[in-house]
């Protein structure tokens, strides 16, 4: 989708990378122990919000963010580096 904050970065490629697969609500160990970077965006993929938040507390923040009906989906970033990380989406 095009929008001012579309990013390009490497990509890493592994031998016999296997996909996460995730239930709803799920929050990966990994992010848990990290300080993130969240960014909502609305359908037109423009930011409506962002915040720097604790890995332990995201839950509550990411309900927070979708307490918003203009929020669509949000970016997870590593915030130090700030490296994409993943997506999410509503159930």
């Amino acid at each position: 989708m095009t929008s001012p904050y579309r990013a390009s970065g490497p990509i890493f490629v592994r031998v016999n990378a296997q996909t996460a697969t995730l239930g709803v609500n799920e929050i990966p160990q990994l992010l848990r122990s990290r300080l993130l970077s969240l960014r909502a965006y609305d359908r037109g993929a423009m930011m409506v919000t962002a915040d720097v938040v604790e890995g332990d507390e995201l839950e509550q923040h990411i309900s927070r963010l979708f307490a918003d009906e203009r929020v669509e989906y949000l970016q997870v970033h590593n915030a130090r580096p700030g490296c994409f990380n993943c997506e999410v989406r509503r159930a």
